[in-house]
């Protein structure tokens, strides 16, 4: 999915670069330097937008392949969905380099009149364009199949069923894509009739498809990474909130600060700190105690209770 990941990024500079030379836009708006650079670069992001297709649909299909487990019907399914892959990724790149001899005849028909080079009819060029669409529609529905396949029998809820077939089958919406894009092999067959704005469709919905593909293959890892690090963040403990010297303080409860934020353990009743007031009533007058009455006052009674002992000492004897 790396690799994919940078191949696609080098596929999207291309085709932006390409729509700066004349790609996607009509032959009215042509010169002769953007007829033929707008289909040289057109061709070299066909050369790169295979290795992006065939990398990251392997990725998709190694993902699945992983959840198949022991299940070997669904592994040999998915062996086969990356044949075809491989298969197709070989015979659009080798078709592509080999439609002119030389390759700069692809783009310089100059010199496929001048006899410098020769073309392949253009009903090439057509199916191998519509192998590459036939092929990616076919992977794309089946990795949406296959997950469900696999989900089917497993042992989980149904919610937890539904969200993990919709992330593995998410590949599926690049097939949509795909079938648009089917709609413009067409117009190779009438060269003369704006090609450069017709192919330039083909380039932008195969950067759609190729952009899902980026995305479907790496939800379920980006999935994992979110909930690991949810899970980090509400294991660690709550920071008290600072207080503030202009809080809103309520005996027995809890301040609240100029945000709307309650601040915890700031201020407490007595009573959530360990002690408690109470109030005595008596009657009578009562004698304010001076510095150091309260060591007198011991004195006074250790002395007291000595006199009782010695009292009850002489009753016994």
């Amino acid at each position: 999915m790396v690799f994919g990941t940078f191949v696609y990024a080098a596929e999207t500079g291309l085709s932006c670069y390409a729509a700066c030379v004349g790609l996607g836009s009509p032959d009215s708006k042509h010169n002769e330097f953007f007829a033929v650079e707008g289909k040289k670069y057109f061709t070299i992001w066909i050369l790169v937008y295979v290795h992006a297709l065939a990398t990251i649909k392997s990725s998709v299909c190694i993902t699945i392949l992983r959840i198949a487990g022991a299940n070997n019907k669904m592994r040999i399914a998915i062996w086969v969905l990356l044949a075809i892959t491989w298969a197709s990724y070989f015979v659009t790149f080798i078709g592509d380099m080999l439609v002119c001899r030389p390759i700069e005849g692809s783009w310089d028909t100059a010199l496929v009149l001048s006899g410098k080079a020769t073309c392949a009819p253009m009903e090439l060029m057509i199916g191998l364009s519509h192998t590459a669409t036939g092929s990616t529609i076919t992977t794309d529905l089946a990795c949406a199949v296959l997950p469900g396949i696999v989900l089917w029998n497993a042992q989980m809820d149904k919610k937890s069923k539904f969200s993990a077939f919709v992330l593995l089958s998410f590949a599926s919406v690049a097939s949509i894509v795909t079938l648009i894009r089917a709609f413009y092999i067409g117009h190779y067959n009438h060269p003369e009739d704006n090609l450069l704005f017709w192919i330039g469709h083909i380039a932008l919905f195969s950067n759609i498809e190729i952009g899902i593909g980026c995305v479907a293959g790496s939800v379920p890892t980006l999935r994992r990474l979110f909930l690991r690090n949810r899970s980090s963040d509400e294991s660690l403990p709550k920071q008290p909130q600072p207080f503030h010297p202009r809080s809103l303080v309520t005996f027995g409860g809890t301040p609240i600060n100029r945000f709307g934020m309650k601040t915890r353990d700031k201020f407490k009743a007595p009573s959530e700190v360990g002690f408690s007031l109470s109030t005595v009533n008596t009657r009578g007058e009562w004698e304010q105690l001076q510095d150091g009455d309260e060591e007198r006052g011991m004195a006074t009674a250790n002395t007291s209770v000595d006199s009782m002992h010695a009292a009850e000492h002489t009753r016994v004897v």
